[in-house]
């Protein structure tokens, strides 16, 4: 369990203190829209102290024949009526760079809806990732970036992902 002991926030183990826990510096991502208006946080979000992390780039084409992933945000967010933008290309790239200058970003995770078409998911994450480094520059990523995408029927699909700067690729 969690508890404040002495201003300081403390991790227990039954009645013995463990590890003192901190937290991330508040940052004002959450107040941020993109220049075409959306909320950064209907996009990305921030996972700890240095990971960004996209989860719904575009819509999934197993969601619209009720083939769903059963982890998949997407759905739940749907049933919650949730109604999340698939930003532009040029909105990942905004919201990365002012993350990147603003919110201590160092690695960013991208994952989209699955396409029935391979090749054109994979092609889609590498025009994605050449946008990304001609307007925010792969290089000012310090950790990695990779993408979760649908387990390719040819392997060498995802080959243009790693080409165009993705540091690893799951499935």
């Amino acid at each position: 369990s969690l508890r404040l002991e002495m201003q300081k926030t403390w991790l227990f183990e039954a009645e013995t203190p463990v590890a003192e826990v901190t937290f991330p510096t508040a940052s004002s991502y959450y107040q941020q829209k993109t220049s075409a208006g959306h909320p950064f946080g209907s996009i990305a979000v921030l996972e700890g102290r240095s990971t960004l992390a996209f989860f719904y780039l575009w819509s999934c084409e197993y969601i619209k024949a009720n083939e769903t992933c059963s982890f998949c945000f997407q759905v739940m967010a749907d049933q919650a009526g949730f109604n999340l933008p698939s930003p532009s290309m040029s909105e990942v790239a905004e919201i990365i760079k002012w993350s990147i200058e603003n919110a201590g970003v160092r690695e960013v995770q991208l994952t989209a809806g699955s396409l029935f078409s391979s090749p054109t998911e994979c092609r889609r994450y590498a025009d994605l990732l050449r946008t990304i480094d001609q307007q925010v520059g792969l290089d000012r990523i310090k950790s990695e970036i990779y993408c979760y995408l649908t387990a390719p029927k040819k392997p060498t699909d995802v080959d243009q992902i790693l080409e165009a700067g993705a540091a690893r690729v799951g499935h």
